[in-house]
């Protein structure tokens, strides 16, 4: 055990400015009681490991024991993992970057600089826990309507290796939004042991209670609380040169300031599943459907009841004198009566079996069809044809795209716009063609998305090509001359664009003009000998012409 530090003066008193974020803090945790209710409500029954959003957490022990059913749960998780396959697979790279200007993207050397760091990046998110994270991340926002995830370097500099993520619990942090709509300021709360909020902070940064609980009692966890706000938000602390953003540790029990440092850009994604005018907070699917789920798993609890009873039922027994003892309805149990003409019987149920199980069935498809998991698990028939395959993915896609969007815009480009800059000031991305730096200080950075919905709707797009190319080609037949509409240049690059293909498949453009000016030229000199063989060729036959007109007038 680490010997307990010495209470000395440098141990830090409560201080002006933690007083401050604790007041802002708790102002804004207030207004989301009414929030918690219903996350608690959700996670009761579906995230049953997270449902100690309200009173003391404990470790361990039993949550789910108010459950009889597990289809809320189940439709819940097909809508998590179809979002994490489909919008950030571990499998298949599913991002790129472009400057947004065409000029600029048609450079070699910028589409093959994009092509480098988008395939470093996404193998920097492989390699780390960003997938274990981000599908807590799916699961917070399709059930509680709003997920925050941090995104942090495990280093600084060229000593950088991986990018770290981590998923907050929905009761361990507060949001606060910027007037463009955008969540700007977070409040996350962590719980670290005494010894590990001296490693953290440093033993002069904490307050003497946790020095002197190093001691007295090394378990305790003791709350900290991150706050991470635009530079200028707070008086007394500002953000370090060149950083949009500051964050300040603090001790919130003890009104102590631990740690004060900055960001470049916001560190966390914020989404929101859909949001309602005036609220900061997102409303999930499992809005909808908690109340098909409660009512389906009260009415599995009483079919559960009624099968025992039917399997097991209580007892009918009969008294010879005074009926006694009150009447029992639990299975095997007995209750004893007057006037019956058998000494023992069963008490019949009246319950429909058959009834219930088709109302139950019509919940549990309400359940599937709030969190689109009709739409999202594939028919289990074997004699499904590709195309009928193709026709339910492009449904799914429809149903789910603004959705999509949304999740794209509040998490997906967050992560990816940080994660790019992360690893360019490490230098992991090598150097950067002057014509992007220009663009980038012009425009900016945009993503441009290849999940397998994005495939899927690109594959239309090369599939309406090429048929437009066939009739291009049938009509060519008839008047050769039509071609000249044609760019097939053009044609070329949408279709490698859309197809996702290496950059270092196409040549440049100087390159190819190069190549065809020497074709040409090739072409002119085969053109000019033919030209000249066939002269000779007319030349000679003239000459032999000539001499047999002369050989005949001779004879």
């Amino acid at each position: 055990m680490a010997k307990s530090p010495k209470l000395s003066a440098r141990s830090p008193a409560s201080d002006r400015l933690a007083e401050d974020i604790v007041l802002r803090r708790d102002a804004l945790d207030a207004d989301r009681g009414v929030w918690k209710q219903s996350w608690q409500e959700i996670a009761d029954n579906l995230i049953p490991r997270k449902n100690q959003i309200q009173g003391e957490r404990t470790k361990g022990g039993k949550r789910n024991q108010k459950r009889y059913s597990s289809s809320g749960q189940h439709a819940h998780s097909v809508l998590t993992a179809a979002l994490h396959g489909t919008m950030s697979s571990s499998a298949v790279q599913w991002f790129n970057f472009t400057t947004g200007d065409t000029e600029t993207d048609s450079i070699k050397e910028v589409r093959q600089f994009f092509d480098d760091a988008a395939k470093t990046l996404w193998r920097a998110f492989n390699r780390g826990n960003f997938h274990t994270q981000v599908h807590e991340a799916y699961l917070d926002v399709s059930g509680f309507g709003t997920s925050c995830i941090l995104q942090e370097p495990d280093g600084v500099g060229p000593a950088m290796e991986d990018l770290v993520f981590t998923t907050f619990s929905i009761q361990d942090y507060v949001i606060e939004e910027s007037s463009s709509g955008l969540v700007d300021t977070v409040y996350l709360t962590r719980h670290y042991t005494a010894r590990q909020a001296i490693q953290k902070y440093g033993e002069e940064n904490v307050a003497p209670k946790v020095l002197t609980d190093l001691v007295k009692d090394p378990a305790k966890r003791h709350p900290y609380i991150q706050v991470i706000a635009p530079d200028g938000d707070f008086d007394g602390v500002s953000a370090p040169d060149g950083m949009r953003y500051v964050s300040v540790h603090i001790d919130p029990q003890n009104k102590v300031t631990a740690a004060k440092s900055g960001y470049h850009e916001f560190p966390c994604a914020v989404p929101r599943w859909s949001q309602v005018a005036g609220e900061t907070w997102g409303r999930g699917p499992a809005d909808n459907a908690l109340p098909d789920i409660k009512v389906l798993n009260e009415a599995t609890r009483l079919e559960l009841n009624a099968w025992a009873k039917a399997l097991d039922p209580p007892l009918l027994v009969e008294e010879d004198g005074v009926a006694g003892g009150k009447i029992d309805m639990r299975p095997g149990k007995a209750t004893v009566v007057r006037d019956m003409d058998r000494s023992l019987k069963a008490f019949e149920s009246k319950a429909r079996f058959d009834v219930n199980r088709i109302k139950l069935d019509e919940y549990r498809n309400e359940i599937r069809r709030a969190f689109f998991a009709d739409q999202l698990e594939l028919p289990t028939n074997s004699t499904m044809t590709a195309t009928e395959v193709q026709v339910r993915f492009d449904l799914m896609q429809r149903i789910l795209g603004p959705i999509l969007g949304r999740l794209e815009y509040e998490l997906q480009s967050p992560i990816i716009e940080r994660g790019f800059n992360i690893l360019f000031r490490a230098g992991k991305l090598g150097q950067m063609p002057s014509a992007l730096i220009d663009a980038l200080n012009r425009g900016g950075l945009s993503i441009t998305y290849m999940g397998p919905l994005s495939r899927a709707q690109k594959q239309q797009e090369i599939s309406g090509t090429l048929r437009w190319l066939e009739s291009v080609a049938a009509v060519a037949q008839i008047d050769p001359a039509s071609l000249d509409l044609v760019d097939m240049d053009e044609v070329q690059k949408f279709l490698h664009h859309n197809s996702e293909q290496p950059e270092q498949f196409l040549r440049t453009d100087k390159l190819v003009l190069e190549l065809r000016e020497a074709r040409a030229k090739q072409q002119q000199k085969e053109d000019g000998l033919a030209e000249a063989q066939a002269g000779a060729g007319i030349a000679s036959d003239i000459a032999t012409a000539g001499s047999s007109a002369r050989i005949e007038a001779a004879a």
